[in-house]
């Protein structure tokens, strides 16, 4: 078993390990057996994006449960933020169908479907994803941001 050193820190995870002895007689033989600071490899156990206890005044102790109520809280919203990134990459290579041809949703095309939205009271052109320029009429233009927002609200239902 590998024993390590928690050395602090400022930031997140607040505690790192520093390797200390590769057995219990090697840190025995250094006179570190009775250190508070010293944790075997299989007791270092992070949770919510920090080790599971802090050092305070020489010795690792725990967090308490109003803290790690914080920690977590923070960790689930930064996963909420990281899984909502990663919809924005799906998105990007994304389609959706209007009138049996399939459109692109990258950010170019995203961004001229809003200019279609806001500037309705003619025919528009767009781009398929095979390259075909269609002409959308006036008329169906409610239709095709339907089906366009159709799609985007199914990638991104939760």
């Amino acid at each position: 078993m590998r024993y390590f050193k928690a050395v602090p820190t400022d930031e997140k995870p607040f505690v790192h390990f520093a390797g200390w002895a590769d057995s219990l007689a090697e840190l025995t033989e250094m006179g570190e057996f009775e250190n508070p600071l010293i944790v075997a490899e299989d007791q270092i156990v992070y949770q919510f994006g920090v080790f599971t206890m802090r050092i305070v005044d020489g010795a690792l102790v725990d967090w308490t449960p109003e803290e790690m109520d914080t920690f977590e809280a923070e960790y689930n919203q930064k996963q909420l933020v990281s899984a909502e990134s990663a919809k924005v990459g799906v998105i990007d290579n994304e389609k959706f169908v209007y009138s049996s041809k399939s459109y692109p949703l990258h950010p170019a095309a995203r961004l001229r479907y809003m200019a279609i939205e806001a500037d309705n009271g003619k025919d528009v052109q767009v781009m398929t994803i095979t390259g075909e320029i269609v002409t959308v009429a006036e008329a169906n233009i409610p239709a095709f941001m339907n089906a366009y927002y159709t799609k985007l609200y199914n990638l991104t239902n939760y």
